[in-house]
């Protein structure tokens, strides 16, 4: 099941390939791959997500998309500065350019950037899904990566998300 767009949350290398490993790195990728893959081939869009902070600075190697993930240039890039993909960005312009009424998310940062954007997009109006194995975090102090997506995307199916 496709959604109207397909948004892919800071699959950066600064990110993905950091000081800390990212949970089921090699399997997100091969997942969003096959996902952009099938978007493109029903010619939705879709658009990269990319941190541009203090961490993640415009242009340098670490701020750049893994070499591994399919884009083109026919696809959407947006620099955030901020959790919420929307604050400050064109999200909800090319959203409305392509009519889209539901999203679907992918990418890192489970209990951060996706989640803030999310919810976002659920309060906008907007129908939200996920497919399992398709997002990620790192270890935090609380929780492993794995415990941490199982808690997110339990409580988004919980409320307001669809995890296909």
């Amino acid at each position: 099941m496709l959604a109207d767009a397909l948004i892919v949350m800071a699959m950066q290398k600064g990110i993905c390939r950091g000081e800390k490993p990212l949970a089921n790195l090699d399997q997100l990728i091969t997942g969003i791959n096959d996902r952009i893959r099938e978007y493109w081939s029903h010619g939705k869009p879709i658009i990269f997500i990319q941190n541009n902070d203090a961490a993640l600075v415009r242009g340098t190697d670490a701020w750049c998309l893994m070499d591994e993930i399919h884009h083109t240039d026919e696809d959407y890039y947006l620099q955030k500065a901020h959790c919420n993909a929307f604050c400050g960005t064109k999200l909800q312009a090319i959203l409305q350019e392509h009519q889209v009424e539901d999203i679907e998310f992918c990418g890192t940062q489970i209990e951060g950037c996706l989640d803030v954007t999310m919810t976002m997009a659920h309060g906008l109006g907007y129908e939200v899904q996920l497919q399992q194995g398709l997002s990620s975090t790192h270890d935090n102090q609380y929780m492993t990566a794995e415990q941490t997506i199982a808690f997110y995307e339990h409580l988004w199916q919980e409320r307001f998300l669809a995890v296909v």
